[in-house]
């Protein structure tokens, strides 16, 4: 992305100042939505076999990249892949989303939607 096309608002006269170490997450906009929501319209048809090897390249990829900068996601699931204008599925949602241990017994197995889903009921 190149930031100098980023719009951010400025505070007008009578609102608070930004404080100066406030920090905000800056993301693509991905409007094709989920594979989830995909997968779910398309279901009567079948996907093109084109189709599916893109998806499954696309979210290989990125969980390739993922890993090899140490970070593991732990929480892989159709909700939490994103598509852009032209059908391009990424990797989104990185609450539970850490970098990998050296001692893999500090890494925990308990993640995703389930797990936190069950904690707080």
């Amino acid at each position: 992305m190149d930031p100098s096309n980023l719009k951010i608002p400025m505070p007008s006269c009578g609102q608070k100042p930004v404080p100066s170490k406030a920090c905000c997450v800056i993301a693509e906009f991905l409007p094709g939505g989920t594979l989830k929501q995909y997968l779910f319209k398309n279901r009567q048809n079948k996907l093109p076999y084109k189709v599916l090897i893109q998806l499954a390249l696309d979210l290989s990829r990125g969980l390739s990249y993922l890993h090899s900068k140490k970070i593991v996601h732990r929480d892989v699931k159709t909700d939490n892949m994103l598509s852009d204008a032209n059908q391009n599925v990424k990797m989104a949602d990185f609450d539970v989303a850490r970098v990998e241990a050296i001692n893999q017994s500090e890494m925990t197995g308990e993640t995703g939607t389930y797990e936190l889903w069950h904690r707080r009921y």
